[in-house]
């Protein structure tokens, strides 16, 4: 796991790569769109529910891209 932080063009900049056996569990996934707490999900979802939250609550966007053993986060947040 690799954590960047930068300030680009008035903006924070969170970066966040997991490589090698990296997954996202559909749950977490779930959790970081923002979806709601339906039957069956674990804690897993609250985790990533409640930092998506967070996110929005600071006026921030989050970006997660996934590739073959590589994932990686980035959330913005304005000055």
């Amino acid at each position: 796991m690799r954590i960047e932080a930068a300030d680009e063009g008035g903006a924070v900049v969170l970066t966040v790569r997991a490589s090698g056996r990296a997954r996202l569990r559909s749950e977490v996934a779930e959790g970081l769109a923002g979806q709601r707490l339906s039957e069956g999900r674990t804690g897993h979802w609250v985790q990533a529910y409640y930092l998506r939250k967070l996110i929005d609550e600071a006026g921030g966007s989050l970006e997660i891209i996934t590739e073959e053993a590589l994932i990686t986060f980035v959330a913005r947040f304005p000055h």
